[in-house]
């Protein structure tokens, strides 16, 4: 456990421990952490992260959906969605991934969908999006390469 050694004599001395060495031998023996997370849970009326995932990521879909926010603040907003609802957060890595996913599948969502729409469009929409498409390939890089050839049919003149 990478803990400055200030801290760790600070939260010893919080919890009455006389030896701080000893905090850094908690997470040695997982029993124990697994055993004090089962005491949050039942003592302070949280739920596990598994218990609340599928409601996270629909809610992560969503936001990245409709507000165009980057990973980042996604992350900082599903912190904030877990505490405000009583969830035990989970590891850093394992919300970055969760993230990520939501936010890959809303991508390629937005692929297969688009074309589609944009079918039923006039030839002045489709410069336009020619014209988005054209940016946003500079943003991206290679993946815009893909996206290009999705649009490429979708965007021809019908």
């Amino acid at each position: 456990m990478d803990v400055p050694t200030v801290v760790l004599d600070d939260v010893a001395a919080q919890l009455g421990i006389a030896d701080p060495s000893v905090v850094k031998r908690y997470t040695q023996r997982r029993t124990t952490r697994f055993g004090h997370q089962a005491e949050i849970l039942s003592v302070y009326g949280y739920r596990s992260f598994a218990a609340a995932e599928d409601e996270l990521a629909a809610w992560v879909a969503d936001r990245s959906w409709t507000s165009g926010d980057g990973p980042t603040v996604l992350f900082d907003d599903a912190v904030a969605w877990l505490r405000q609802r009583r969830v035990l957060l989970p590891g850093l890595s394992t919300l970055v991934r969760l993230v990520a996913r939501v936010r890959e599948e809303g991508r390629r969502q937005l692929g297969d969908d688009l074309p589609l729409q944009l079918a039923a469009v006039g030839a002045e929409q489709r410069v336009m999006v020619r014209g988005l498409q054209c940016r946003d390939q500079h943003q991206r890089g290679e993946r815009a390469d893909l996206d290009r050839h999705r649009l490429t049919v979708a965007l021809a003149p019908t």
